[in-house]
């Protein structure tokens, strides 16, 4: 082989391969997990949703779905419990906010607990902060409506699912 067909070839595997959307031999291409873990704690006048994780366009239908099912389930005071998610795209932002616009539609409200610092800029830098309350905890946000003295239904809270997903 020439130097001219070495050359060629070290080029097409380094800069042509990479440039066209081939990584080449020596580059691993990982996937990122895509596993979300969602819980749902009924509390006296409140449900908690803890959720671990990422959130983004291939978690998001889970994440949604859990919270549905906790709205239809009789819920109106929700706390999300951001406190082990490690990333959120957009998708996850479009969650919550359907889910925020639900709830006041049925005269409920939505509180965010313990964002990640990764989440909170999310939220700071859209001002999804603004028209979400963001408490520092899920025991901060369970005061803010301890004080209005809100109880769930009994049928509310026989409807609500108990488990980990």
């Amino acid at each position: 082989m020439s130097l001219f067909g070495f050359v060629l070839i070290v080029w097409w595997r380094t800069v042509y391969s990479c440039a066209h959307g081939h990584d080449g031999p020596e580059t691993t291409v990982r996937r990122m997990d895509d596993e979300l873990t969602i819980s749902v704690s009924p509390e006296p006048g409140y449900v908690v949703v803890s959720v671990a994780g990422e959130i983004d366009m291939a978690t998001a239908p889970q994440f949604r779905e859990q919270l549905s099912s906790v709205i239809s389930g009789g819920a109106r005071r929700v706390v999300v419990d951001l406190a082990r998610v490690t990333f959120m795209a957009s998708a996850g932002i479009t969650v919550l906010t359907g889910t925020h616009r639900a709830l006041v539609g049925h005269g409920g409200s939505l509180v965010l607990a313990s964002p990640s610092p990764a989440v909170w800029r999310v939220l700071s830098l859209l001002g999804l902060d603004q028209v979400i309350p963001v408490m520092g905890s899920v025991a901060d946000a369970a005061a803010r409506w301890a004080s209005e003295g809100v109880e769930l239904s009994e049928t509310a809270r026989s409807n609500m699912p108990a488990y980990q997903d």
